[in-house]
C-alpha cells in the first residue's frame, strides 16, 4: 500500500471512529434518561449495544496504531479487549448480591459519561485509546448493572445471541488479525538488508561491537532431516568456531531496533513465495529461531558468499561488500 493509499485509509478510519463517537454520546444520553422509565430487558439490551460499540471503538483504534507498535504489545491490547467481550455476550450480574453499589447517581454519571466524549483528534493523542474505551466501558456496564440490581431486583437479561450484533466483532477480529499476521511475514527491505550486511562485515572483519539486537545464529540439520539446531554464536569468532555440522549461518535483527531505527520503513509491502531452497531443506526461521531475536534478515551457506533474503531469493549486490 501506498503513503498516499495508507493516509487515506487512516482518514477514512478517523471519520468512521468520529462517526461512532457522536452516535455514541446520543445512545449513552438515551439510556440514561431511560433508568427507571422502562423495562429491564432494554436498559440491559441498551447497554449491551453501548458497550459493544465502545468495543468496536476499541478495534478501530488498534487498527489505526497498529503499525506503531511491536507485535506483543497489540496482542495484550486485542487480550483486554476480548475479555472484556466476553462480558457482553450477556448481561448477568457475574457478583454477588453482596456487591458494593454504586456510590455515585447513575443517571448523572452516565450523562456525565456522554458529555465528556472527546472528538476523534483527541482520542488520538493517547497514542492508542483502545485501553481508554475499555475502561470506561467497565464503568458503564458496573453503572446499568447497579442500576437494574437496585430498580429492578436483579431482573437481568438473559445471554444475547443476536448474530446481527455480534458478527462485526468476529469480522474486525479477523481483520486484525489477518493484517498482524502479514505484518509478521513481512521481510525486511533491501536497504536494511544492506545496511545489515554491512555492519555484519564490519564487526566480524574490523572486530567493532555488535549493535544491541543484531545476532548471528548457526543453523545444523539433524538426524531427521526435517530439524535443526540453531545456535546463537559470536559475530566476530568465525566459521571455525561454529558447532560441528553447521552449514547455514543466518543473520537476525529485533523488531524493536528495526522499529527504532527505521521508523515504521523497514518492512517491504508484500510477502514473496518462498523460494524451493528452504522447502527442499525442511527450513522454517520463523519456527527455528526464537522471537525474542526478531526477524531474519538474511542468511547464506557457509563458505558461500551469495547471501539470501528471509524467504530464500538472493539479496541484490551491494559494492560495499
Amino acid at each position: 500500500m501506498s503513503q498516499n493509499s495508507k493516509e487515506t485509509m487512516h482518514k477514512l478510519q478517523k471519520l468512521l471512529m468520529q462517526n461512532q463517537l457522536g452516535s455514541l454520546r446520543t445512545s449513552m444520553e438515551n439510556l440514561a434518561n431511560s433508568f427507571d422509565r422502562v423495562p429491564a430487558a432494554i436498559i440491559a439490551k441498551s447497554c449491551l449495544a453501548i458497550l459493544k460499540s465502545m468495543i468496536r471503538l476499541s478495534y478501530c483504534s488498534v487498527m489505526i496504531f497498529i503499525d506503531e507498535h511491536p507485535e506483543y504489545s497489540l496482542r495484550s491490547q486485542l487480550e483486554v479487549i476480548e475479555k472484556f467481550q466476553e462480558l457482553t455476550r450477556s448481561f448477568a450480574d457475574e457478583e454477588k448480591d453482596d456487591r458494593p453499589g454504586y456510590n455515585q447517581d447513575r443517571k448523572a454519571t452516565l450523562l456525565l459519561y456522554a458529555e465528556s466524549i472527546m472528538p476523534v483528534s483527541w482520542c488520538l493523542l493517547q497514542c492508542n485509546p483502545s485501553n481508554l474505551f475499555i475502561k470506561q466501558a467497565e464503568t458503564i456496564r458496573a453503572c446499568c448493572l447497579d442500576e437494574l440490581k437496585h430498580h429492578y431486583g436483579n431482573s437481568l437479561m438473559n445471554p444475547c445471541d443476536d448474530d446481527d450484533i455480534n458478527a462485526p466483532y468476529a469480522r474486525l477480529m479477523e481483520k486484525v488479525e489477518a493484517v498482524m499476521k502479514k505484518r509478521s511475514r513481512l521481510p525486511v527491505t533491501d536497504d536494511v538488508v544492506s545496511v545489515t550486511l554491512r555492519t555484519y562485515k564490519d564487526c566480524r572483519d574490523l572486530e567493532l561491537p555488535v549493535p544491541q539486537g543484531l545476532a548471528l545464529h548457526a543453523l545444523s540439520p539433524l538426524s531427521t532431516g526435517e530439524e535443526w539446531s540453531v545456535q546463537e554464536v559470536e559475530i566476530a569468532s568465525g566459521t571455525d568456531s561454529y558447532p560441528d555440522g553447521t552449514t547455514i549461518e543466518a543473520i537476525t535483527i529485533t523488531r524493536d531496533q528495526l522499529r527504532a531505527h527505521y521508523k515504521g520503513a523497514e518492512f517491504k509491502k508484500e510477502v514473496p513465495a518462498t523460494h524451493p531452497i528452504l522447502d527442499n531443506l525442511y527450513l522454517n526461521f520463523d519456527k527455528e529461531i526464537p522471537d525474542e531475536y526478531g526477524i531474519v534478515v538474511a542468511w547464506r551457506f557457509v563458505g558461500s558468499g551469495a547471501w539470501m533474503d528471509r524467504y530464500g531469493h538472493m539479496v541484490p549486490q551491494d559494492p560495499l561488500l
